[in-house]
């Protein structure tokens, strides 16, 4: 059976190539989507949106250069 890989602790949006490059299931954040990056505080809804649109562009990369040659 496949094991489901999730990755978190501290990330940030500079260690999305990594976290792309291993191809997790999920990747959960708290911190780095939070107002002035600390969990304490509120969600920043602008910091959402940039991780969300980061993961949108990245994983569109990551489809694009797994697709066999033709």
């Amino acid at each position: 059976s496949r094991r489901m890989v999730a990755l978190a602790g501290r990330l940030s949006l500079c260690d999305l190539p990594l976290l792309i490059g291993l191809r997790p299931d999920v990747v959960a954040v708290r911190s780095a989507v939070c107002a002035q990056g600390d969990r304490t505080n509120g969600i920043d809804a602008a910091a959402v949106r940039k991780w969300s649109a980061s993961l949108a562009t990245s994983d569109a990369a990551v489809f694009e250069t797994s697709l066999p040659s033709s």
